[in-house]
């Protein structure tokens, strides 16, 4: 219950007070106009025990009692059920023969019939059991005008009781104008509202166990369902009129609903401060419990008295968590907490009212008094599902957020997932490509290397043993695996420049060089590999097809990881290599698989130039 729940709270509670307050003013019957018969209040009867199903005579040994009369007496409920209650109607309020009477019961326990002037005029059920429950209902009933005598009117009213629970109000009797305007609000109040409230309060529980069921570890779910449910039963004690089980059964299903509504707030609280207190848990429970199982096994006068006891111990239950709650909002300042301190305290004051209207404290409360507690305890209940509602909303939009969030995991997993088996899927292509080179690279060296160094002793003339040895001297460096290490672009670049320098000198040949590694960056093995292939496919096409006398090599690396290598002849020109084989082809697929550029540049009788471009920025390695 935050700031807002509270503010409601408290503004419906005032409202609410006002209409008490207006309620009343409002119940106590008064006189409508002057044409009106005066309502008189009839605070005294004659009274007589008796199972007569008629009025008894007026020799009948009447006597003399001032109401509310309760039936507390053993001596009265231990010779029957059964009363009489005999009125005397003061003469001046004979109404005029065009104006209607009539008299107005407003509280009884728990059914009467009502006779005037010896004629039948109301009922309000059965007498036998289970008995018609009229103990919140008040009745109003007409007094025909053929009934009325000039003089010594009597209202009969014949009372079925239960010990020690039997009563009988004051009794109005006068224009019936006046007295249907405080029946109506009366019934409104104690009926109609009652319903409507017990409705809500079976909505709310339902409502609970929703909210409960799909999140079994929130207890604060099933706690405010079980009190909704409780407070429910005792409810309907309010507004039924005819139960399947006997007086004495219902009393018991009735109170004891109160107090397992009491203990189950008091442990509602206890979770909402966010403490387990289990010793004291168990307690409470074990108190409701023991409560439940006493009030059984008495009879119906002793339960009337030990149940108003355990009612007082389930009333101090919810003063102690009261200052408990109290305590702990003085502690966190939290809102929900003052909320439902404001709401057992509301809670508290309602009920201590109802059992002092209850008891007589005061007798003029039994005038115009209202049992209030069902009215106002109905609206913790609404703060309190407005609370849990909003608590249920945001623990299930942060559940959402949760999956939400859980579920892009889950895909980046499944992501990182998939690049490490397609990244293990080609290490296992690479090692089984790695071992099929490494066996053609032997059977190369076995078969292959074999003849060329036959061809080297067997060759004619000095220029076909140095081309027969530059071959074998690729094959051999084929077979070690020259160039398939990772290495640093310097180094690369110096054995590069050296390989160039020996096979310019091995053809007769000039070269120069123009080594510039401003940044250094290491290059993987395929890098080197390719770098070196296409380096090495360049100066085979010089050599083999350019008639060029000198090789000028350049190798630039600049600090943002650009690398620039040329190889540069004064021979014949591009015409005389554009035509020749799959070199050029190669060489530029080469450099496409490095992400890469190769050119091809020069013009006829100047010689050409091969240049590859390759972007390594983001690579540079630390001095």
């Amino acid at each position: 219950m935050d700031r807002g729940t509270a503010s409601l709270f408290s503004v419906v509670s005032i409202t609410l007070l006002c209409l008490f307050a207006h309620a009343s003013a409002a119940s106590t019957p008064r006189l409508v106009s002057e044409a009106e018969a005066p309502v008189v209040e009839l605070w005294s009867a004659q009274f007589l025990r008796s199972d007569a199903a008629a009025p008894p005579p007026a020799s009948a040994r009447w006597r003399n009692v001032e109401l509310p009369d309760r039936w507390r007496d053993p001596e009265r409920y231990e010779q029957g059920l059964i009363g009489w209650y005999r009125f005397s109607l003061p003469d001046g309020i004979v109404p005029a023969p065009d104006r209607l009477a009539a008299a107005y019961l407003w509280r009884f326990n728990m059914t009467v019939e009502v006779w005037f002037n010896g004629v039948f005029v109301a009922s309000t059920g059965q007498f036998e059991e289970p008995v018609s429950r009229n103990w919140n209902r008040p009745l109003l009933v007409d007094l025909p005008a053929s009934a009325w005598r000039s003089r010594n009117n009597v209202l009969d009213v014949r009372l079925r009781a239960y010990p020690h629970y039997g009563a009988l109000a004051p009794v109005f009797v006068g224009g019936k104008a006046s007295l249907e305007q405080a029946w109506r609000l009366r019934s409104f109040l104690q009926n109609d509202l009652s319903l409507g409230l017990f409705v809500l309060t079976v909505t709310l529980a339902g409502i609970g166990f929703a909210m409960w069921a799909p999140r079994r570890d929130e207890q604060l779910y099933l706690l405010f369902a079980l009190a909704s449910l409780a407070y429910s039963v005792f409810s309907l004690n309010l507004v039924v009129r005819d139960v399947p089980v006997e007086g004495e059964t219902w009393w018991w299903i009735a109170n004891a609903a109160i107090d397992w509504w009491a203990i189950l707030l008091v442990l509602f609280g206890i979770r909402l401060m966010g403490d387990r207190m289990s010793r004291i848990e168990t307690g409470l429970v074990a108190y409701a419990v023991m409560a439940t199982v006493v009030q059984a096994a008495v009879d119906l006068p002793t339960f009337a008295i030990i149940c108003n006891f355990f009612h007082l111990l389930s009333l101090i239950c919810c003063v102690g968590v009261l200052v408990l709650i109290t305590r702990r909002w003085v502690q966190t300042r939290r809102q929900d907490l003052l909320a439902f301190a404001l709401g057992i305290a509301w809670i508290c004051l309602l009920a201590c009212h109802d059992l002092l209207m209850n008891a007589v404290v005061k007798v003029e409360m039994w005038r115009y008094g209202f049992f209030v507690l069902n009215l106002g305890a109905p609206l913790v209940f609404v703060a309190m599902a407005w609370h849990l509602i909003r608590r249920y909303a945001d623990a299930l939009a942060d559940a959402e957020r949760a999956n939400a969030s859980l579920e892009e995991r889950v895909a980046d997993a499944r992501t990182e997932l998939d690049a490490s088996y397609a990244a293990q899927r080609r290490l296992e292509l690479a090692k089984v490509a790695g071992d099929e080179r490494e066996r053609i690279y032997r059977d190369l060296h076995d078969d292959v290397g074999a003849r060329l160094l036959s061809l080297v002793y067997a060759a004619p003339d000095e220029p076909s043993k140095s081309l027969a040895r530059d071959a074998l001297r690729q094959l051999r460096e084929l077979v070690a695996g020259f160039g398939t290490q990772a290495c640093l672009a310097s180094e690369l670049a110096e054995g590069l420049a050296s390989e160039i320098e020996e096979r310019a000198v091995a053809a007769g040949l000039t070269c120069s060089r123009n080594l510039e590694v401003r940044a250094d960056v290491e290059l993987s093995a395929v890098e080197a590999w390719h770098v070196t292939r296409i380096l090495r496919e360049a100066v085979s096409n010089a050599l083999r097809h350019s008639m060029c006398h000198t090789l000028r090599f350049r190798f630039l690396l600049s600090e943002d990881g650009a690398l620039e290598m040329s190889l540069a002849d004064d021979g014949c020109g591009i015409a005389g290599i554009a035509a020749r084989g799959s070199g050029l082809r190669n060489m530029s697929e080469r450099a496409a698989q490095l992400g890469g550029l190769l050119e091809l540049g020069g013009a006829e009788g100047e010689g050409v130039v091969v240049t590859l471009r390759l972007a390594l920025a983001g690579r540079v390695v630390p001095a």
